[in-house]
């Protein structure tokens, strides 16, 4: 077996070989637009890869499926938002919160970066006005 020195370009493209040869392996036809998105026609599943974080969406059997058949290979944490009743509706990923709302999925930015943009912009003591072109 051979490893690659984490964060080298080398280990990225191992893991991406890795992670797509067992999609593939599951059925999963991988995009050709975006090679980091893979699809599942019969199941109605997608799924999205950033790094090692994966995003599926699909029916509640398909998901239980393929989480089974990724733990059996590597080490998981999973977390499941939904629609029903207890279910949570708002998950934190990649530093951003997912929420689930009567009219579909809002994407937040992380609120801890407002202020770091801010600071970093030198608008600490700004006081906010009404109009963008108040004087």
């Amino acid at each position: 077996m051979e490893y690659s020195l984490y964060g080298t370009q080398d280990a990225a493209a191992n893991w991406e070989e890795e992670y797509s040869r067992k999609l593939v392996g599951l059925w999963f036809r991988r995009g050709s637009g975006s090679a980091c998105l893979f699809t599942h026609q019969e199941r109605q599943m997608k799924i999205m890869v950033h790094g090692d974080d994966f995003f599926g969406q699909g029916p509640r059997s398909s998901l239980d499926e393929v989480e089974r058949r990724l733990k059996e290979v590597y080490e998981c944490k999973v977390q499941r938002l939904g629609w029903s009743r207890g279910r949570p509706k708002e998950a934190r990923i990649l530093g951003r919160i997912l929420r689930l709302e009567p009219g579909g999925a809002a994407l937040e930015a992380d609120p801890a970066l407002i202020d770091d943009v801010i600071e970093g912009l030198g608008l600490s003591g700004a006081k906010p006005v009404n109009t963008p072109f108040a004087k």
